[in-house]
């Protein structure tokens, strides 16, 4: 009996195993040992294979488990050993080593090399495509509540409103966030992520439209959408959407003492329709790959966090779209 269950879950097709057939792991092998060098420990053993280890990120990503739940889980889950390629005679990784390997994807800045390999292969099998974007922001809560602390020391008063200096204050529909602002885009076709950044949560909007519409101008082709709301209506937007050959899908605000024309209140629902592929994208990564809050201190580390949930977020949609 117990042989018969070990049997069906080594024949189970399951999404891990898409991703595993769909990606070329030799590239992001070589990725990722271009900036990490394997050292060995103080006793003389080598690290853990990099390529395994940021298969554990994944899975982490995929399965929103802590480091330690990590840890567990690929001890004892028969699929995780099978996805990560860490065999029953192969030690696996402490919740710290796992901790420790994301920190150096942060600070080498493979979280957004490996962003865009991915995000590479997939254009390549025409899975992201040139159609268009839409754009838009999300707040991100702090990891740190915004606590007023004094610290006194030799008559010096110092003010500190939060561990967390990299985070400010944003209000929205009247309630105050503390926090970051993601600045996103997605290819309004299949809804894949393209493109993402996070900011202090006080910058605009407007603002931050050139920035991420540079970010993808090499992947959009003359008479591309760009799709967003009315957050970023201003003349000066437009003028660069014409300038650089794009279709203009910014959506009309509604001007004082003057109503906006039925054509008009019709060309904003249909961009609302399609750019709602960005809406969902950001609903998908705060329930299902623990976006709702930051859980680090700072945009660095904030910013990785939301490259390695839009990797997951992108591999799983693929691996139901290509097989």
């Amino acid at each position: 009996m117990k042989n018969s269950i070990l049997l069906q879950i080594k024949n189970k097709i399951t999404f891990l195993d898409k991703i595993n057939k769909f990606l070329n792991w030799k590239l992001i092998e070589t990725a990722l040992k271009s900036k990490i060098k394997q050292t060995f420990d103080a006793t003389g053993n080598p690290s853990y294979p990099i390529l395994k280890m940021f298969k554990v990120i994944l899975l982490q990503n995929f399965f929103r488990l802590s480091d330690r739940d990590m840890e567990f889980n690929l001890f004892y889950n028969i699929l995780f050993r099978k996805f990560s390629g860490f065999l029953y005679d192969y030690k696996t990784p402490s919740y710290a080593t796992i901790c420790r390997f994301r920190n150096r994807l942060f600070k080498l800045g493979l979280d957004r090399d490996l962003f865009y390999l991915i995000n590479k292969a997939l254009r390549k099998n025409k899975l992201i495509n040139n159609f268009g974007i839409a754009i838009d922001s999300s707040i991100i809560p702090s990891s740190r509540r915004p606590r007023k602390v004094i610290d006194i020391k030799k008559n010096n008063f110092k003010i500190l409103y939060s561990k967390d200096s990299d985070a400010n204050w944003f209000k929205k529909n009247k309630i105050l966030y503390y926090g970051f602002k993601l600045h996103m885009s997605v290819d309004i076709y299949h809804g894949f992520i393209t493109e993402g950044y996070i900011t202090p949560a006080s910058y605009s909007d407007i603002g931050e439209f050139l920035k991420i519409l540079n970010l993808n101008y090499e992947h959009l082709s003359s008479n591309s959408w760009v799709l967003v709301d009315k957050a970023y209506t201003s003349k000066k937007n437009r003028e660069i959407l014409k300038l650089l050959g794009l279709e203009d899908g910014i959506m009309y605000k509604k001007t004082k003492n003057k109503k906006l024309s039925k054509f008009i209140r019709n060309l904003n629902k249909m961009i609302s329709k399609f750019r709602m592929s960005v809406e969902r994208g950001f609903g998908t990564l705060k329930t299902n790959f623990s976006l709702f809050r930051s859980k680090y201190l700072g945009i660095k580390k904030s910013t990785g966090q939301f490259l390695l949930a839009a990797i997951a977020y992108n591999l799983k949609k693929a691996s139901s779209l290509i097989f």
